[in-house]
């Protein structure tokens, strides 16, 4: 939001709207030449009217007005003048509830595909690979060796887990040949590392 203390410093002194904070790659708003620090004053040429803290779900709600695949104009302030860029909306990213979950009952843990908001949340770039653990069970075989919700499997037995079929596969070689070791390669916030899954194939 637009507020009254970075409207001044900003020279909008009075004006309200939105200031850019992120512009996520390979999206319309980047086609469109939206940039990080471009403030956002009108839509369609209705002011976007924010201006404190608690004004942050007014630019969604008119842009949600809108049909997807339908068409904005946006006033915006940019390097001490006013322009206005046209950006085509486009649909919402599929939610993380909304993907597909691989349970492995045998290893205890549960993983879904990475959501768009996942990548958004942990800064990782538009084209990251890998899984997301949604659940590991309470003292399961993923647990004891260090792997907890959250986590995203970048790979498994040496091979790269790009996505959940990927990992399906690999997960059903291992359950045929039944090594005593699985290491796994994992990224936790900004950090990554190995893990050794210790199975006990006679329980």
């Amino acid at each position: 939001v637009l507020s009254r203390d970075l409207a001044d410093v900003l020279g909008l002194k009075g004006m309200k709207g939105v200031r850019v904070t992120r512009v996520h790659g390979g999206t319309t708003a980047e086609v469109a030449g939206l940039k990080v620090g471009d403030v956002l004053l009108k839509m369609d040429g209705q002011v976007i009217n924010a201006s404190r803290p608690e004004d942050g779900s007014i630019f969604e709600n008119l842009i949600r007005q809108y049909d997807t695949d339908s068409e904005v104009e946006l006033s915006v302030f940019r390097g001490g003048k006013e322009d206005t860029v046209t950006v085509p909306l486009q649909s919402r990213p599929v939610s993380a509830d909304e993907l597909d979950e691989y349970e492995d009952t045998d290893f205890e843990f549960t993983a879904r595909e990475l959501a768009f908001k996942d990548k958004v949340e942990r800064r990782l770039a538009e084209g990251a690979k890998g899984v997301m653990l949604s659940k590991v069970e309470g003292s399961g075989w993923a647990e004891l060796a260090g792997l907890a919700a959250g986590d995203i499997l970048l790979t498994v037995a040496d091979k790269p887990v790009d996505g959940l079929d990927d990992l399906k596969a690999i997960m059903a070689e291992i359950k045929k040949t039944r090594p005593r070791q699985v290491v796994v390669f994992v990224r936790r916030g900004i950090y990554t590392g190995y893990r050794e899954l210790e199975p006990d194939w006679a329980e």
